[in-house]
């Protein structure tokens, strides 16, 4: 009876150990007569949350393009109001491939059925920005970032959603990827930092015959110093802390995510002053929108 437990137990472990060192490749797989399309949104779960999407990775809107501008006090109006505008808009991400296998990638905004309010609205103008493609990346079927040349808030969104390994993994691995959230120019002076990119291939399973990967993110970019006032001798104390954090899975037999929540934090203090806890969200839809697909 002991021999036959020991020989079990002998048994297990190898099929353990085996699991364990098994290399998975993770990769996009997107036909060409078949995009794959996701519902994208950004929820706030926190009632004090003043900012948005475009306080975290810079704007869709193009209104932050340095650190000095990112200062006005006019923008902390337009974050005021973005949740309202946010709240009249479909954000809808389509990912096509071509017949050089590399995959394009789209986040198009278009207006919900139920959107309402007079023509001249300050929430309107703004809800027109957010139509049309708001992201235009490329990512080859490893994961990888092709298209370099991107402006850096709209890189981190691409990298965050979409960046794979590029390389065979084994559950434990780890690798980093592009995002770099906080960005500064000379009118800050650093006194302390930390940068935690770390993305981990924590599990894979077997479900209803998918093999599924569950991959962690656990990333933080956190730094605090002194914003100097342009034109002025004027500095005031500033922090960012920004954290995104969850497990998502990708489907290694499908090749894409079949679950996408991740939490992301915001704590600032001085330029900006915030304080943001939202989930992002991918839901793959069955059927893509007709006007999502009409956009080039």
């Amino acid at each position: 009876m002991k021999i036959l437990i020991y020989i079990i137990f002998i048994l297990i472990s190898c099929i353990v150990y085996s699991q364990d060192n098994h290399s998975y490749i993770l990769k996009w797989k997107i036909s060409i007569d078949k995009p794959v399309a996701y519902k994208t949104s950004w929820e706030n779960i926190d009632n004090n949350s003043a900012a948005t999407i475009s306080e975290m990775f810079g704007n869709t809107l193009k209104f932050l393009t340095d650190s000095s501008k990112s200062a006005a006090d006019s923008i902390k109006n337009i974050f005021s109001i973005f949740d309202s505008l946010y709240s009249n808009v479909n954000l809808t991400t389509i990912l096509t491939r071509n017949d050089k296998d590399i995959i394009d990638i789209k986040i198009v905004g278009t207006k919900k059925n139920n959107n309402s309010g007079t023509p001249d609205s300050v929430k309107n103008i703004f809800s027109a920005l957010m139509e049309g493609v708001q992201l235009r990346g490329k990512i080859n079927s490893y994961g990888g970032i092709e298209s370099f040349y991107m402006k850096k808030e709209q890189l981190n969104l691409l990298s965050l959603m979409f960046e794979l390994p590029g390389k065979p993994v084994k559950i434990g691995d780890k690798w980093t990827i592009l995002a770099n959230i906080i960005s500064y120019d000379q009118h800050f002076i650093c006194n302390e930092y930390l940068k935690n990119d770390s993305v981990e291939l924590s599990d894979v399973k077997i479900i209803e015959g998918d093999t599924i990967a569950y991959i962690k993110y656990d990333l933080r970019y956190y730094v605090n110093g002194d914003f100097m006032t342009p034109f002025s001798e004027n500095s005031t104390p500033t922090s960012l802390d920004c954290t995104y954090t969850g497990i998502a899975e990708f489907n290694i037999t499908k090749g894409k995510w079949s679950n996408y929540n991740l939490l992301t934090t915001i704590n600032g203090i001085g330029f900006p002053t915030t304080q943001t806890k939202q989930i992002q969200r991918l839901v793959e839809l069955k059927k893509i929108p007709k006007e999502v697909l009409e956009y080039k």
